[in-house]
């Protein structure tokens, strides 16, 4: 009996009329490997000392998706136009650098002018002194009514004799060890099998004989350090790259590369996030422990606590084994089971956990049943007027025919199942 319920749970999963609506997800579990989120600009900051040591060279990676923007059907396919400032602010709102960019974008059908996957990276450098700054960023889309604008916080430290830069960036590797790097991986994702990648940086450091120790860990979200190393570098000239080779050996998830730099008693840390993401498979599982605990809504209990056991190997070739077995389209890549189990569990993490975020969202009231029933055809909650102190939601899935009834028992937001029909 308890088989069939699974089985009746999965079909839901694949069957009910909800099936794509759940499709606008944002990414927000913050061991998914970070996904381009629709209508928003990406922005990666990168600096080092430049020759002299007195200035920053700052680096700016601006990604703007296709959907970003407003195109306009031409006789040769849709195009878009814009207009990208770029300004360095001082504490009294003043530009002290700034950079203007005109562009013009073609896309070939509505699809790919809408696509948030289409992104075009455009680079900026800047040179800038140790403080506080702000990052003034506007787009000026010719078909839009207003400009696009934000502001961000950079704060560059004061130069000292050893410096790393930072936040590390990332790399497809190389087997050059000098050169400065090109590109990097934005944002640093790769898949598990495929390319190795490697952290660059530049080491600033004294001509001493003496040379510099790296100590360099690999920490996963668990706060487990899964590799750790020693590296020495022979100081030729006051700033030189490193290059740290990141081997294919970890399962897929979420990792930090953490650096630190040694020479005599100087030390200086750096240190930048990293995603292997899992090869054909979901870019929506998030890293293996998390991936395997939310599967307790669609196994049994025995069979479940069974998988949890097993060492991390057994476990990503059970979990790989779990999803081949109830692929509905096995002649395609993607696995639409799949990919939905786990886009509702990531929207569920980031839209149902309690106030207190003292348990994940998917293990929440709400987040249960979105992720076994879909987004609900209906909401209804109180009217702002009504002055009842207790809130409450109903959800109404209509081609189920069922119906569930939140309550927020103390305002604290952590809403109970209070019925369901």
């Amino acid at each position: 009996m308890k088989r069939f319920i699974r089985f009746q749970i999965i079909i839901i999963l694949l069957l009910s009329g909800q099936f794509l609506a759940a499709q606008n997800t944002r990414s927000g579990f913050r061991q998914t490997a970070p996904q381009r989120q629709q209508n928003k600009l990406e922005v990666f900051q990168w600096f080092m000392p430049d020759s002299t040591q007195q200035h920053y060279i700052l680096q700016l990676y601006i990604n703007i998706p296709n959907n970003f923007l407003n195109f306009i059907q031409e006789d040769s396919g849709f195009v878009a136009k814009y207009e990208l400032t770029v300004n360095i602010l001082n504490a009294e709102h003043e530009s002290i650098a700034g950079k203007i960019s005109k562009q013009k974008r073609h896309a070939a059908n509505f699809t790919e002018a809408n696509s948030h996957r289409k992104v075009l990276n455009q680079k900026f450098n800047f040179n800038v002194t140790p403080g506080k700054w702000q990052v003034f960023i506007e787009v000026m889309d010719g078909a839009a009514a207003t400009p696009h604008r934000e502001t961000r916080k950079l704060i560059l430290p004061e130069m000292k004799p050893l410096m790393v830069t930072a936040p590390l960036f990332f790399y497809t590797q190389s087997d050059s060890n000098d050169s400065a790097p090109q590109t990097p991986i934005l944002p640093p994702v790769a898949i598990q099998g495929g390319p190795a990648i490697e952290s660059r940086f530049l080491l600033t450091a004294p001509l001493h004989t003496s040379p510099v120790h790296l100590y360099c860990a690999v920490v996963n979200t668990q706060g487990d350090t899964t590799k750790f190393f020693r590296h020495t570098v022979n100081i030729r000239q006051n700033r030189q790259w490193v290059r740290i080779p990141l081997d294919d050996a970890l399962t897929f998830g979420e990792y930090q590369l953490h650096i630190s730099a040694q020479q005599n008693l100087a030390m200086a840390h750096a240190q930048g996030p990293f995603w292997i993401q899992w090869a054909h498979h979901s870019k929506y599982v998030p890293a293996l422990f998390d991936a395997a605990t939310v599967l307790k809504y669609i196994m049994d209990k025995d069979q479940y606590n069974a998988f949890m056991a097993m060492p991390d190997t057994e476990k990503e070739e059970a979990l790989s084994r779990f999803w081949k077995e109830r692929d509905p389209t096995p002649e395609t890549v993607i696995n639409e089971l799949e990919e939905e189990y786990y886009k509702r569990v990531e929207f569920a993490n980031q839209h149902f956990m309690p106030w207190s975020q003292k348990t994940s969202g998917w293990k929440s009231a709400r987040g249960r049943v979105y992720i076994l029933y879909g987004p609900p055809t209906q909401v209804e909650r109180p009217p702002l007027s009504s002055g009842s102190q207790r809130q409450y939601e109903i959800w109404h899935y209509q081609t189920l025919n069922r119906k569930f009834l939140f309550v927020d028992r103390y305002g604290n937001g952590d809403y109970i199942l209070y019925s369901q029909e």
